[in-house]
């Protein structure tokens, strides 16, 4: 979840050893169906470490008629600054290997592999259900070089549909000041291959 930040100080007082207070603003993703009608008033985000951070009606941006579902918050918080990751819009391809962050019910951190099954514009299915991530609509779906897309639907007995950011980079560049189309970074995880030796046991698949 995360995105661009831009940080502004503001002085209380031209007084010398007065303190100066920093604030960092932060855009956080998340899926667009968690605000629906009834819950667009207003939202809370949770940060490891940190206090909750409570964001106004007017700090939250979905895209007109929920066509792309990814919305962006706008936090400002005193706190300091988190590690974010870099977005990317690049097209995924069938096949690839992506992991979805999120939590176990009891608040340890899970990450769940994933193969993309299905690839379109709005929308890249992955192979396993992710029933052990507790709340994870919204969760980020990450690559190599960074976050790819938003969890938009993760039922516990269906495969995950995750909504690319490349749906709504036009709204999601408009909206983050300073933020590239193509961000640089280095991979967030790499992918090792391991070898088996021995038996294989045949399981059945899909009864």
């Amino acid at each position: 979840n995360r995105d661009c930040e831009q940080q502004r100080m503001r002085r209380a007082a031209m007084t010398p050893g007065m303190p100066v207070s920093i604030e960092t603003v932060t855009f956080f993703l998340t899926s667009a169906r968690l605000f629906d009608d009834k819950h667009r008033g207003r939202a809370r985000v949770f940060v490891d470490g940190s206090e909750p951070i409570d964001i106004a009606h007017d700090n939250i941006f979905v895209p007109y008629g929920n066509l792309q579902d990814v919305a962006i918050l706008r936090a400002v918080s005193t706190a300091a600054r988190w590690v974010t990751m870099p977005l990317v819009f690049d097209r995924v391809n069938t096949g690839s290997v992506f992991v979805i962050a999120g939590y176990h019910p009891d608040g340890t951190r899970a990450l769940v592999t994933q193969h993309v099954r299905f690839v379109a514009t709005r929308t890249v299915l992955g192979d396993r259900s992710v029933a052990s991530v507790a709340g994870c609509r919204g969760a980020p779906a990450i690559v190599e070089r960074g976050v790819f897309g938003v969890i938009s639907e993760c039922e516990p007995d269906r495969v995950p549909v995750v909504t690319p950011l490349s749906a709504a980079r036009g709204c999601i560049i408009r909206t983050v000041p300073g933020l590239t189309a193509t961000p640089s970074g280095g991979p967030q995880f790499t992918l090792g291959e391991r070898e088996i030796a021995g038996p294989l046991l045949a399981v059945p698949y899909g009864e």
